[in-house]
């Protein structure tokens, strides 16, 4: 897989909107993670930022239009404004949004934290005369909510998530 990167300019089959660099710098400030990062090969950089660009751009309902209909991303986009009111350029991807994927690399890094565990919502489980009980108010998580936060006016996460009935064996 090749690894472009979005610079604003429509950039044809761009995957990413971060580069190594941007996101090294970035990850640079925190210490926990750090050094876990910075001892990846260049190439699992790449790939991580591809994922995070990817499902940014499957999860967030981008405010705005794209720029280009054509273009391989989301972004860039005009009639965008920033969380402070700012008007982002139509030629520009922001820095929330780098930044975002920046932070979703860095959780994706962890484990593949997209799978499903096939546990998801249970509640209770008895094996004598078969019982399994859901949670009625579970949700999976689409994204960790400090990625909700930095987004803050570029767009709105889906909500997703799946909501399991009540299962009860009389």
């Amino acid at each position: 897989m090749a690894f472009i990167v979005e610079d604003g300019s429509v950039v044809a089959n761009a995957n990413s909107y971060v580069t190594v660099a941007y996101a090294d710098a970035y990850l640079a400030a925190n210490i926990h993670v750090f050094a876990t990062w910075d001892a990846l090969l260049d190439a699992d950089k790449e790939n991580l930022l591809v994922w995070a660009t990817r499902e940014l751009d499957n999860r967030v309902r981008w405010k705005g239009t794209k720029t280009d209909p054509d273009s391989a991303l989301r972004w860039p986009r005009t009639g965008v404004y920033d969380r402070d009111n700012n008007l982002i350029p139509d030629d520009e991807i922001p820095k929330q949004l780098m930044d975002a994927v920046c932070e979703l690399a860095r959780f994706f890094m962890a484990s593949d934290r997209t799978a499903d565990t096939g546990k998801e919502g249970l509640k209770v489980l008895q094996v004598d005369v078969i019982r399994l009980e859901f949670d009625e108010y579970f949700k999976t998580q689409t994204l960790p909510d400090e990625i909700g936060f930095i987004l803050s006016g570029l767009g709105y996460i889906y909500g997703g998530g799946v909501r399991f009935p009540r299962i009860v064996r009389s």
